[in-house]
């Protein structure tokens, strides 16, 4: 195996990583939207 080849290896790897790491965070951003439009939802039912 050559350096080359090493380095695209770790260079998917790396991709792979960040892809995953993007999904999780626009899932929390999800979450996080839900539960605040839950909150102002009560809010307003509280009035």
């Amino acid at each position: 195996m050559t350096a080359t080849d090493e380095l695209k290896k770790s260079i998917e790897r790396l991709k792979k990583d960040t892809d995953e790491r993007i999904k999780r965070l626009k899932i929390g951003v999800k979450e996080v939207e839900q539960t605040r439009q839950e909150q102002t939802g009560q809010q307003y039912r509280q009035r």
